[in-house]
């Protein structure tokens, strides 16, 4: 498959598509934007901070979701195709902030009671 960049190179990858017409074959990009907006604006969504409401939110959503679900940051990092760890970490680390203190509290509600957890936060 060809990938288009927004300079007009071409590059060829390989990709499993996720948007596809009812016989297997690729959607544009540019159709599968507009059906978004669409959507995104008939259903009255606001930015959120400095995230927009494109089309690459979805991504944002499914990593987001699946680190508050508890799966490894690595596994993230491989179904999102980053190329390492360290790139996931940089967008997503601090959705493993509620993690820890979910951790934390599953710890501190066991019976019989163990020692207060706390977490520490550094600078």
């Amino acid at each position: 498959m060809t990938w288009v960049h927004r300079d007009k190179t071409t590059q060829t990858v390989t990709a499993r598509l996720f948007f596809h017409d009812g016989h297997g074959a690729p959607r544009r990009y540019y159709d599968i934007r507009r059906e978004w907006n669409a959507a995104v604006t008939a259903a009255g969504v606001e930015p959120k901070g400095e995230e927009g409401t494109g089309l690459h939110r979805l991504r944002h959503t499914y990593a987001g979701d699946l680190i508050r679900q508890g799966v490894d940051i690595y596994v993230v990092s491989r179904l999102m195709g980053h190329s390492s760890v360290r790139v996931t970490e940089k967008y997503y680390a601090h959705l493993r902030k509620e993690t820890l203190e979910s951790a934390r509290e599953a710890l501190n509600s066991l019976t019989p009671p163990r020692p207060r957890l706390a977490l520490v936060r550094t600078a």
